[in-house]
């Protein structure tokens, strides 16, 4: 391609080309956003933003515990996603390796997610804490089996770097309109419903039944290209016999690799040595651990940022708002970076660059004296640089996988993408199970009109100073991150001619 050519038009070029092809690179792009957008916001979001202010305020239980709950459930959640990604490494039948899962789960996430608020008022503590337990556990499971399918979408859906950031772009820019969505307009629907727990449950119901739709869509969209004898149709008729057999070829090669016994038979500990033993995964997990950290904090602690800090919970829409669209704009952003810097290199000035919006906006509260302008300009410079890493992260992990191809001949989506979630949620864990505990420790009591300053810092802090901290951390990390464009293709043309040769 012209390299004078425009970034935005190159990218548009990887969907276009013979007639099946391009249906199936835009197929796949809607089942990428529509099974994200289902399982990233109208199945997450709620829980994520407003299940522990809702135990805390409502069912009066104590941050901290609310806190260990979910942190344990956490956990519990981690291992089932190494579960899940020892499944779809191994599962096959006549759709492929994941697009049935978007079918079967995804009724039974929905039904989950609601169970979630609807704990009775009139139970113990105990009993509460007991309901908590057991129902976040069920919803944690039942997601795991949607959402693990969904983000392996962009490996199992795309054949060529180019084609993946721009489903990574569009992706992350339909997520962010999901988030809005969900973060802007659920407070505005309690608000109308008269803010008490049976609005926080009819709009949980709402947004869960928009998720299970999302997931249809992205079933009845999804044409697979690796890892199954669909797959190597799907090729054969959207590029031709030639690009056939090779997928075949690469496909009968995997099954057996040197060393090992078909996929189906597989140790999972050895493919776990396999990932772990992969320099890059490990590097993500760097930068995934740093992001939950810093989002975990910031989205668990912003209700009470917001009725404690600023005195009025309406901000918490606007904030949610300047969050989305500054994401959103970031997004556009990184379209015509991606092409001109590649992806490891947004990844570093989308860190960066978020780290600096956190520092802007900790200078507009913390010594302005709540200087609001100043406040929702720095998450909005945040979230340009958000919207960056938003952007490249499926793609990145996808580099990972067909560097784990290349080296050891075995291709592990499903481990690899629930590898990092697991890493993820350990440290998601970690920054829930601090954030109960430290609101406890210093002096935050559920209901109270007023906090003790220790409480009030604590939530400053745990708002404005993690994040920022966790975003630079994350810059870092991607520096020493090199797999190019360049590098990928050609890895992808050596694993096909090593089939070939076959």
């Amino acid at each position: 391609m012209d390299k004078k050519e425009g970034a935005l038009k190159r990218l548009q070029k990887n969907f276009m080309g013979n007639d099946k092809l391009s249906k199936r690179k835009r197929g796949n792009l809607i089942a990428l956003a529509a099974a994200n957008l289902a399982t990233a916001t109208f199945f997450t979001e709620v829980i994520g933003s407003f299940l522990q202010f809702y135990y805390t305020e409502f069912l009066l239980m104590s941050a901290a515990t609310v806190s260990l709950v979910l942190s344990i459930g956490v956990f519990v959640d981690g291992l089932s996603d190494v579960a899940m990604g020892a499944i779809l490494d191994r599962f096959e039948n006549k759709h492929g390796k994941i697009k049935s899962w978007l079918l079967w789960a995804s009724i039974p996430t929905a039904i989950a997610t609601v169970l979630v608020f609807m704990c009775p008022q009139s139970l113990s503590a105990n009993g509460k804490m007991v309901y908590l337990f057991i129902t976040y556990n069920v919803y944690s499971l039942f997601l795991t089996a949607v959402r693990m399918p969904g983000s392996t979408i962009i490996s199992i859906g795309f054949r060529d770097p180019e084609a993946r950031q721009v489903a990574g772009v569009a992706n992350g820019f339909f997520n962010q309109i999901g988030q809005l969505v969900v973060t802007s307009g659920m407070p505005v629907l309690i608000a109308a419903l008269g803010s008490t727990a049976s609005a926080y449950q009819i709009s949980n119901g709402l947004f869960s039944s928009i998720g299970v739709l999302f997931c249809l869509l992205a079933y009845i969209s999804l044409k697979e290209v690796h890892g199954s004898k669909a797959s190597v149709q799907n090729v054969r008729e959207t590029e031709g016999e030639e690009a056939g057999n090779i997928a075949q070829k690469i496909y009968e090669d995997e099954k057996s690799a040197p060393g090992e016994t078909k996929k189906k038979n597989r140790n999972v500990f050895a493919d776990l040595g396999k990932l772990v033993s992969n320099k890059y995964w490990l590097l993500m997990q760097v930068v995934s651990m740093a992001n939950s950290v810093g989002i975990g904090f910031m989205f668990g602690v912003a209700a009470y940022f917001t009725t404690y800090i600023l005195g009025n919970m309406a901000y918490l829409g606007a904030i949610y708002g300047t969050l989305s669209i500054g994401m959103m704009c970031g997004i556009f952003m990184a379209a015509p970076l991606i092409v001109k810097l590649d992806s490891r290199f947004v990844g570093i000035l989308g860190s960066f660059v978020a780290a600096l919006g956190m520092a802007i906006a900790a200078v507009g509260i913390m010594v302005m004296g709540k200087n609001m302008t100043v406040f929702y300009a720095g998450l909005f410079i945040r979230q340009l640089g958000t919207g960056c890493l938003i952007s490249i992260s499926n793609d990145i992990t996808a580099r990972v996988i067909d560097f784990g191809e290349w080296r050891d001949g075995i291709r592990l989506d499903g481990l690899t993408f629930s590898g990092t979630s697991v890493m993820s949620k350990i440290m998601s864990a970690i920054a829930t199970a601090l954030l109960g505990f430290v609101l406890t420790a210093t002096g935050y009591v559920g209901g109270a009109e007023t906090l003790a300053p220790s409480a009030m810092s604590a939530i400053q802090a745990l708002f404005l100073i993690v994040p920022g901290v966790a975003c630079a951390i994350g810059g870092i990390s991607y520096i020493f991150f090199d797999l190019s464009n360049t590098k990928i293709v050609k890895i992808r043309a050596e694993i096909a001619e090593r089939a070939n040769k076959k």
